[in-house]
């Protein structure tokens, strides 16, 4: 029991070192691929897709397996009760400090492939406007002193296009008070910009 307690040991550290390894060749060899990004239209929410999605899941599978075998290992090791118990903790020791390193690759790899915060939350809020031939979506984020917003056109198949990106100051949020005008081919779209108490700025989008 004790000479199949250390193989497995050996066997759990070689697995997580080498998946630590492995994510980081893998991250630095396709971070340059384009991240192709789509939107849907989902239960009145914008979700946005790409395979940087696949990637995160993986990582996330990854995880969860070399935690499993760490525990696995953790459980037979202290059932075979090798040795001393001195000697039990500094070797379980030794494979809880591995699974923190494997994790701080897995989160590095991560941080290569799809960036540094680069979708922040910051309590998304959607607005939907239609003329009954054309649907926009209005989605609002806001942190402290920063806000912006994004305008998509949702497609039949619920598809949507982002359109308009724009800020606003001091985290300024319109609460859906839009002055869309439109016309066969564009919107025009009035909004505070919170730079002054009145200030108001108008774009026109295009629509595909």
């Amino acid at each position: 029991m004790k000479n199949k307690s250390k193989k497995m040991m050996l066997f759990s550290l070689i697995i997580m070192l080498s998946f630590s390894l492995l994510s980081l060749i893998v991250a630095f060899s396709i971070k340059n691929i384009p991240e192709n990004i789509s939107y849907r239209y989902v239960n009145q929410r914008i979700e946005k897709r790409s395979w940087h999605d696949s990637y995160e899941i993986i990582s996330d599978i990854i995880f969860l397996f070399e935690l499993c075998i760490t525990m696995i290992t953790t459980i037979v090791f202290f059932i075979a009760k090798v040795k001393t118990h001195e000697k039990i903790m500094k070797k379980t020791i030794s494979l809880w400090v591995v699974l923190v390193i494997s994790t701080i690759a897995l989160l590095l790899s991560n941080t290569v492939v799809t960036g540094l915060s680069d979708e922040n939350d910051y309590s998304p809020k959607y607005y939907e406007f239609s003329d009954n031939q054309h649907t926009l979506v209005f989605e609002e984020r806001s942190f402290l002193l920063y806000g912006e917003g994004y305008i998509f056109q949702i497609q039949d198949d619920n598809s949507a296009i982002l359109l308009e990106h724009f800020t606003t100051d001091d985290g300024g949020r319109n609460n859906g008070m839009y002055d869309v005008i439109w016309f066969n081919d564009h919107a025009e779209i009035t909004y505070h910009t919170f730079v002054t108490e009145n200030d108001k700025k108008t774009v026109v989008v295009n629509f595909k």
